[in-house]
């Protein structure tokens, strides 16, 4: 039985014999029969009193291995009891604990998900102003190309690499906002503006494949974080593109 290898209940478990004891000495100076009553009398409230240690000892035994389950990262949900006492209650306040952790834990693993996929979004997004900026290029290569032209090709190229810039600074962004020290700067962009800036990016790719697009965004508003929407909508028309 090893509730009995502790040390305060062995010494309690003393103390109780000598108090069974002294009731019997002190019973049997009164009567025989009294000191065989209080003698039977103090060692059935022994025996109750042990009974109820044990019962409490495994329960915290229990209480003991559930928290070693959940420090290994086991989250078994099991439901806490109705009844009354100290230790319920303890054992209920573990319960809502280990819920909690669980959910904590469930969460950590999906933003890990979430920001494998915005760093792949972002990896892939840079492919975009590279190909421009190569098909630029070997354009101005071309020493027939007229000047006006050049011209347009040199601010598109300035243009991608203030892209590239940015989408650089965005990876930073993301490694902020994982550590939950960033937030997006939502302000109302007029729509004729947002949908400009996310064609412009793939503007010289679609003049290559004989692309064109309708824009019919009127005069309205829309309230969000501008380069991120615009960066959300090129990817979206380079896909359509391609």
């Amino acid at each position: 039985m090893k509730w009995l290898r502790n040390r305060e209940i062995r010494k309690l478990l003393c103390i109780m014999l000598l108090i069974t004891m002294a009731a019997v000495v002190i019973a049997h100076a009164f009567s025989p029969i009294a000191a065989v009553a209080a003698g039977a009398g103090c060692l059935l409230l022994d025996i109750l009193f042990l009974i109820f240690v044990r019962r409490q000892y495994r329960l915290l035994s229990a209480l003991g291995d559930y928290l070693r389950r959940v420090n290994d990262g086991e989250y078994a949900l099991e439901l806490p009891d109705n009844e009354e006492g100290e230790l319920s209650i303890l054992k209920s306040e573990i319960y809502k604990v280990t819920v909690s952790l669980n959910e904590r834990s469930e969460q950590l693993k999906r933003d890990k998900l979430q920001l494998a996929d915005a760093l792949s979004d972002i990896s892939h997004q840079f492919k975009t102003p590279l190909t421009s900026m190569s098909v630029m290029t070997e354009l101005l290569e071309d020493s027939n190309l007229d000047e006006s032209r050049r011209n347009e090709f040199t601010a598109q190229l300035q243009l991608q690499l203030k892209r590239l810039t940015w989408l650089t600074n965005a990876l930073l962004t993301i490694s902020r906002l994982d550590a939950e020290s960033v937030s997006f700067r939502s302000t109302p962009v007029p729509l004729s503006r947002l949908i400009e800036k996310a064609f412009y990016p793939i503007r010289i790719s679609m003049e290559l494949k004989e692309q064109t697009v309708s824009v019919q965004a009127g005069k309205g508003t829309l309230s969000c974080d501008e380069n991120w929407t615009a960066e959300a909508l090129t990817d979206i028309l380079k896909n359509c593109m391609e």
